[in-house]
Order: C-alpha cells, then sequence, then structure tokens
C-alpha cells in the first residue's frame, strides 16, 4: 500500500514533464499489488505508447488535476480492500480516459 500511496503522491507533486510516467507508474504499482501479472506486463509493453499518445494527447482535454482526482478513489478503495468499489473507481476512470482521448484526437484532426 505504501508503494501506491507513494506513486499517487509522485503524481500530485511532480512536474509536467514527470507526469506521464507517474501516471504509468501508478497503474504499475496497482496491478503488482494486485498480482495481476497481465496488467503488469501488458503496461510494460505499452509504457512507450502511454506516454507519448494516450496521456500527453489526452493532457489538453484534460488537467493534471483531474488527471490525479480521477486516481485518488481507485487508491482510497484498494486502502479499504473495497474490491467492489475498486472495479467501479477504475472503470469510471477507464470511461472518462477513452473519452477523452477521443477528444483529443477529434481535436487533433480539427
Amino acid at each position: 500500500m505504501e508503494l501506491l500511496r507513494a506513486r499517487l503522491a509522485a503524481m500530485r507533486d511532480c512536474s509536467d514533464e514527470e507526469f506521464p510516467e507517474a501516471d504509468t507508474a501508478f497503474h504499475a504499482a496497482l496491478g503488482e499489488l494486485a498480482g495481476n501479472a497481465v496488467l503488469r506486463d501488458m503496461l510494460k509493453g505499452m509504457r512507450a505508447m502511454i506516454q507519448r499518445g494516450w496521456v500527453e494527447r489526452t493532457g489538453a482535454v484534460r488537467s493534471r488535476e483531474v488527471a490525479y482526482a480521477d486516481h485518488v478513489p481507485i487508491f482510497e478503495a484498494v486502502v479499504k480492500g473495497d474490491s467492489a468499489a475498486a472495479r467501479a473507481a477504475m472503470a469510471q476512470h477507464m470511461e472518462g480516459a477513452s473519452r477523452r482521448l477521443r477528444e483529443a484526437l477529434d481535436q487533433r484532426e480539427s
């Protein structure tokens, strides 16, 4: 839990340039904590794409404050051991992230 707490704090406190790495590291720590080898390995393989593509392109659509706030409910649910709440928070995060990515790509095409 301390690693996940540290990763969330890094997202809050890092520079803009370091944010993509901090965001990815939070998800990697979550995968490690859950013992989810599929998520861990997928993130390792997608790290460069996530940093260059997804996170940087959605940065124009979502502020770092919104990005950080998206992760807080996930962290809180994990700390409480509430798997249903963690699942719901992650689903909400991914739905928002997908929407923001589509918006960013639409803006890019315009």
